[in-house]
């Protein structure tokens, strides 16, 4: 008996699996149409890389178009035109300097200590975030590719000046 309701059990999960499977690879199937959303030539392709078929063709045009300007701005910023450095000291609650002045396709190296507890340095349109251990310095380095006034701040919190710990970078 027992082991009649175990094969059962068993019987059970595995059409139940199957039927969910199927119901699934139906809502992921791409419409035919003359554009042609997944490549059928490679199937080594994972399933990450493959065109979401619930995304729009004006969705599409538009990540073309955003992938296209960042094109342009690579070609244009070819080669770094100095290395910038600065000191910049962390201590409650602010940096200094809190102003950083580049031009665009300078590279940038930053050389951040903190004085006084642990902070963090983010810069998120550069994608940097830092944590500071007191005492120590961590240099960080990028090169500016875009213009624009970035704004960069603390990221651990230090105290109750916490959130005015704030600085930016002005990219020319």
């Amino acid at each position: 008996m027992r082991k009649e309701l175990g094969i059962g059990i068993i019987i059970l999960i595995l059409v139940l699996g199957g039927y969910f499977w199927f119901k699934e690879s139906e809502k992921t199937k791409a419409p035919q149409s003359s554009l042609e959303l997944e490549p059928k030539a490679s199937p080594e392709v994972s399933r990450e890389e493959k065109v979401q078929p619930e995304k729009e063709v004006s969705q599409l045009k538009e990540e073309k178009e955003r992938s296209e300007a960042k094109e342009e701005v690579s070609e244009k910023v070819e080669q770094p035109l100095q290395v910038k450095e600065f000191n910049i000291i962390a201590k409650q609650w602010e940096f200094e300097p809190d102003t950083i002045r580049v031009k665009r396709g300078d590279r940038v190296r930053l050389i951040i200590e903190s004085v006084d507890v642990a902070h963090g340095f983010g810069l998120p349109d550069f994608g940097i975030d830092e944590y500071l251990n007191p005492g120590d310095r961590v240099v960080v380095e990028f090169v500016a590719d875009k213009k624009g006034v970035f704004p960069f701040r603390c990221t651990v919190y230090c105290g109750v000046g916490h959130s005015d710990m704030r600085g930016r970078l002005i990219v020319e």
